[in-house]
């Protein structure tokens, strides 16, 4: 291992990049490109004699001549490779000039782009040759992303003074540390000491501890890349709950006192994807992964139905009620209920949705070890019909105050809201989920009273302490919300009568005659109740059940 000093245009030119297996996509944006460009600009404006540092890039040197696999740095040398292009391409400067020479051969070598990435569109090849499709089907978030970067850098590089300058100054004069290292080491220093403290998503380090037990074995890892990928792209921000879930599914000891995290489960996929294992093993495990992959995204497209459109739920509203809480532990056991069509899925749903929400009640949201552990147990109740959790009677009551309290988290209220309108409309026959999931909460006393509501509440505390209970909130439309704003209760009522059927709050509220602190007290009792009877907060741990607990213990 050793560290070199180099400038862009002799590391550009005298190798072809590739990502190591290990490492993420193309993730940056437009912000973060524009950052690098305008501090490489300012550094040539203000001091065009002096080197600039773009920090320390970890590569390892390829099987063949002239190949190097990045470690650490594939966002800044991408970005540069996007750089290069665009300056290829600037009307500003001239045909065959020496700068417009330089940027196109060092975004490519040959007709490949100086970093191969590895996207199903291909974006980036099409910049470096100068072939652009940014409507193309298969292209993926990382690919309309180089598409934005490139025509942002285009606008920008358009306006600068002295161009040419800038490209020799870039080229010769902003340099990496570049540490070379074997593909072992890269691997270590990258995942464990990191130099720039950075570390991948665990689920991408998980791609490439399968990409590799692969290429170990010469088998294909083409279907494996493209379905990883394709289900990347559907499932979005939610891509790394699915992972997480198969993994759970996968380790089949979900009643292990070991604590549940995402280490636990790459550490998992390391075993089981190990040197150890032969050629037919691994083929075998791609394929059930895959396998279970797809019918994860398959689940997932259910939720994401639910956020979509307003689609008839059969009576049955628990499933759109667990997505309005902002922790994701519920969904490992939602997606196993609905990959396997369970008979009672209906009762599992409830028993699901009651847990979540006592959880949510009692603050457990900050508490992810615990959360996890928590909502595995529900899952090996499904998969075995053991005793699952039970609440202890202090803790149940401590959920019972929480609804009666004035809250003034929006995170807290929010979803306790939605699930009590939710479930009104859905016993009146007027549930619209995806109205419910946009809608915003309404505070009917505004949070910063003016006017008549001053003249109504004149006590601060007593406002203050009005503002945050159940009673004063209720749901609207994005649009309704913002134009009532701090508005007299006239105003607002004549506003709640217009609304949606399925916003039961707005209208229950306008049946009021004035909005005073008896009102919302009346309707915070009332709101109260009916979520204490919903999630049975009244319900204790029954005589029989397997083990006890104290008051202030959590329950595992």
């Amino acid at each position: 291992m050793f560290v070199e000093l180099i400038d862009i245009g002799r590391l550009f030119d005298r190798f072809h990049f590739f990502p190591a297996k290990v490492q993420r996509q193309y993730v940056w944006k437009e912000r973060e490109a524009s950052v690098l460009l305008e501090d490489l600009l300012q550094a040539f404006q203000s001091a065009p004699g002096r080197e600039y540092y773009l920090g320390p890039i970890l590569v390892a040197k390829g099987e063949n001549p002239g190949e190097a696999w990045v470690f650490d740095g594939q966002q800044r040398i991408t970005t540069l490779t996007i750089l290069m292009a665009a300056i290829g391409r600037i009307p500003a400067l001239e045909q065959g000039s020496p700068q417009r020479q330089t940027a196109e051969q060092l975004s490519r070598r040959g007709n490949r782009p100086r970093i191969d990435l590895r996207t199903l569109g291909g974006a980036l090849t099409r910049v470096a040759n100068g072939t652009h499709q940014p409507g193309r089907k298969d292209n993926t978030v990382a690919d309309h992303q180089i598409y934005g970067i490139e025509q942002a850098f285009l606008r920008r590089l358009s306006v600068v003074k002295a161009l040419p300058g800038f490209v020799d100054w870039v080229t010769t004069k902003a340099v990496f540390n570049v540490v070379w290292a074997d593909k072992e080491q890269g691997l270590i220093l990258f995942d464990r000491a990191n130099n720039r403290g950075i570390h991948l998503d665990w689920h991408e380090l998980v791609k490439g501890v399968m990409t590799e037990a692969l290429d170990r074995h010469s088998l294909p890892s083409g279907d494996f890349i493209e379905q990883w990928y394709k289900t990347q792209r559907e499932a979005g921000r939610e891509f790394g709950d699915l992972v997480w879930t198969i993994a759970i599914w996968r380790d089949g000891k979900t009643n292990s006192d070991e604590a549940r995290n995402t280490d636990w489960a790459r550490a998992e996929f390391e075993d089981e994807f190990g040197a150890d294992q032969s050629k037919e093993v691994i083929a075998s495990r791609v394929k059930d992964f895959l396998s279970q992959m797809r019918d994860c995204r398959r689940a997932g497209e259910k939720l994401d139905e639910l956020r979509s459109k307003d689609i008839s739920l059969n009576g049955n509203s628990s499933l759109a009620q667990l997505m309005y809480l902002e922790f994701p532990e519920w969904k490992p056991v939602v997606y196993w209920i609905l990959v396997h069509g369970q008979k009672n899925a209906e009762l599992s749903l409830r028993r699901l949705r009651r847990a979540a929400y006592i959880a949510h009640l009692l603050g457990w949201q900050s508490r992810q070890s615990w959360l996890t552990k928590f909502f595995l147990m529900e899952l090996d109740h499904e998969r075995s019909s053991k005793p699952t959790y039970q609440f202890s009677p202090r803790q149940l009551s401590q959920a019972r105050g929480t609804l009666r309290t004035s809250m003034t988290d929006a995170s807290q209220y929010r979803p306790l809201v939605k699930l009590y309108e939710s479930d009104l409309a859905s016993s009146k026959g007027v549930l619209k989920p995806r109205q419910i999931f946009l809608a915003q909460v309404e505070h009917i006393l505004p949070r910063a009273p003016d006017g008549d509501w001053l003249d109504q509440f004149r006590d601060e505390n007593q406002r203050a302490d009005l503002r945050g209970r159940l009673g004063n909130l209720c749901l609207l439309p994005k649009q309704v919300n913002e134009d009532l704003g701090n508005a007299e209760w006239r105003t607002k009522r004549q506003a709640y009568r217009k609304v949606d059927k399925c916003f039961r709050g707005a209208m229950d509220a306008a049946e009021h005659a004035s909005w005073t602190a008896d009102a919302i007290s009346n309707r915070t009792r009332e709101m109260a109740a009916y979520l204490d009877r919903l999630l049975d907060l009244g319900q204790a741990i029954p005589s029989d059940a397997a083990e006890h607990y104290d008051d202030d213990e959590i329950p595992f």
